[in-house]
């Protein structure tokens, strides 16, 4: 997997539609607080993995953990969720 750049909402629904698997990378505050995604209408259920923890501390299992959820490698895309795009970046450039 690389980072293959920045995509709109319309194109990253776009992508689920067509069978991608969204990661949102958020801490577990934000999808408590703010709310989780609604891919109800996709084929994928989302996979919740946070990038960092409260306090920006690094989850040093993160690659771990995507590789235990994500399909092995058969060219299922993945999309990055975060809330301002910096931690998303990141996830999917270490991926």
């Amino acid at each position: 997997m690389s980072y293959a750049g920045d995509l709109t909402p319309q194109e990253a629904w776009a992508k689920l539609e067509q069978g991608a698997i969204l990661v949102d990378v958020r801490t577990e505050g934000e999808w408590a607080h703010i709310g989780i995604p609604d891919t109800r209408a996709t084929e994928n259920d989302p996979l919740f993995i946070p990038w960092t923890f409260p306090g920006g501390i690094p989850n040093p299992d993160f690659i771990t953990d995507l590789t235990q959820q994500a399909p092995e490698d058969d060219g299922t895309e993945l999309v990055f969720l975060c809330r301002s795009g910096q931690r998303s970046i990141a996830a999917a450039i270490a991926a």
